[in-house]
């Protein structure tokens, strides 16, 4: 299913990074801190050097002192893997096709990120969304999941450039690392879309 150069580069970065585990405790380990977070734990007292965006006025009316919020910082880490399985993703220049080659980037990403503790969502797509998972946090999870979509076939359509940034917008409301593994035909008709701009106006541009 993973190709030995794959797994040869997860088995690298694994051992990197457990090379480096006596340094930094990641994965899902929850921390509170001051400052911004993911989910509100507490109002307190406003300490001098606290960050004023955090003030909470409602509370510090009703009491007469500044307080500030408080939240929960939670360390884990979540990526959504969009894969395109539109029918031209069969094409390739050499002895893999696009999709396969997609495939095990889709599965060197995923592995990495359940084996640091984190998590992954895998969205099909071509003009629509075909299949998507919840959230994998384990290989247990994530193994079955895999050799479900390397059986699957290409749609005979074309894929729908936009469709990723439509899904992260209406249906994403954390922060999340993204990967689109596609071949980008027509992405160039994004450009005149306001909200992507910058995508192209880098050096970087696609």
């Amino acid at each position: 299913m993973i190709r030995k150069e794959f797994l040869s580069i997860l088995s690298n970065l694994e051992l990197e990074r457990k090379s480096r585990s006596f340094k930094v405790k990641a994965g899902n380990a929850e921390s509170s801190k001051r400052g911004r977070g993911l989910d509100f734990k507490d109002v307190r007292l406003y300490d001098f050097g606290d960050d004023t965006r955090l003030i909470d006025w409602n509370v510090t009316s009703r009491f007469g002192e500044l307080y500030v919020r408080e939240f929960y910082e939670e360390k884990e880490r979540q990526a959504i893997v969009f894969y395109d399985i539109s029918s031209s993703m069969e094409w390739g220049s050499g002895e893999f096709s696009r999709a396969e080659n997609a495939f095990q980037v889709l599965a060197l990403i995923s592995l990495l990120y359940v084996q640091k503790g984190n998590r992954v969502k895998i969205v099909l797509y071509c003009d629509r969304v075909e299949w998507e998972t919840d959230f994998l946090r384990s290989r247990n999870e994530l193994l079955p999941v895999l050799r479900k979509i390397s059986s699957k076939e290409l749609i005979p359509r074309k894929s729908e450039p936009l469709l990723p940034f439509r899904y992260l917008k209406n249906r994403v409301h954390r922060y999340a690392d993204v990967f689109l593994l596609s071949d980008f035909i027509g992405i160039h008709g994004l450009k005149n879309i306001p909200v992507l701009k910058k995508l192209f106006s880098s050096r970087n541009s696609f």
